[in-house]
C-alpha cells in the first residue's frame, strides 16, 4: 500500500484525535447518565448519542482521509470550521486551554486538508510512489 503524503497522514490524524475524543466524551456522558443521577434523562441520552456518533463518524472520516478517500475531504474540513467557533466559545468561557488546543488542532485540520499535496493526492491520484492505496489486484473499482 503506498503511504500518504505527510500532509493527508497528518489531517488523518487531527481528525482521528477529535474524533475518539468526541467518542470518549460521549461515552463518558452515557455512563454518568445511567450510572449517575442526571438532571434530565432524555437530554443526557441525547448528548450521549449525538457524542457517539459523531465522534464515530469522525473517525470514519479520518480513515477515510488516510486512505486518501476523495469523500473525506468535505466532511474534514467542515469539522474543522464547525469546530472554531466551539474554540472560541471556550475560550470566552474561561476554559483557554482546552478551547487554545481545539483551535490549534482546527487550524492544523484545515491547513492539512486544504495543502497542495493533499489535494493532488485526492483528485489527481498524485500518489509519491504512483498508486492509490488499495489500487492493487484484486480492488474493486469505486
Amino acid at each position: 500500500m503506498s503511504k500518504p503524503p505527510f500532509t493527508l497522514a497528518l489531517a488523518a490524524a487531527v481528525l482521528a484525535l477529535e474524533g475518539l475524543t468526541i467518542l470518549g466524551l460521549g461515552g463518558i456522558a452515557a455512563v454518568v447518565t445511567v450510572v449517575g443521577d442526571p438532571i434530565d434523562v432524555s437530554t443526557s441520552i441525547a448528548e450521549a448519542a449525538i457524542g457517539v456518533v459523531i465522534g464515530a463518524a469522525l473517525v470514519w472520516v479520518a480513515y477515510g482521509a488516510f486512505t486518501a478517500q476523495r469523500w473525506s475531504r468535505s466532511p474534514g474540513v467542515l469539522a474543522q470550521i464547525f469546530a472554531v467557533p466551539v474554540a472560541i466559545t471556550l475560550i470566552q468561557s474561561d476554559r483557554v486551554v482546552p478551547g487554545a488546543a481545539l483551535l490549534v488542532a482546527a487550524a492544523a485540520g484545515l491547513i492539512t486538508l486544504l495543502a497542495p499535496p493533499t489535494t493532488r493526492v485526492l483528485y489527481d491520484g498524485g500518489f509519491p510512489e504512483g498508486k492509490r492505496p488499495g489500487s492493487g489486484p484484486g480492488h474493486r473499482p469505486r
